[in-house]
């Protein structure tokens, strides 16, 4: 289980870190999820919902 949030979605416009970083993460989680799907290991990644 990860902790992501919008920036790894929709980056801001200033912390290009934290985007890359949270963007990284979230594609980690998936490929961990598609490599150990057929050994029943899940991968997930939360973050909240954009603000409005």
């Amino acid at each position: 289980m990860s902790i992501s949030s919008e920036s790894g979605v929709q980056p801001d416009p200033i912390g290009a870190d934290y985007n890359a970083a949270k963007a990284a993460l979230n594609a980690f989680s998936k490929t961990i999820s598609k490599a150990y799907a057929a050994e029943g290991v899940r991968a997930r990644t939360l973050s909240r919902p954009p603000s409005p």
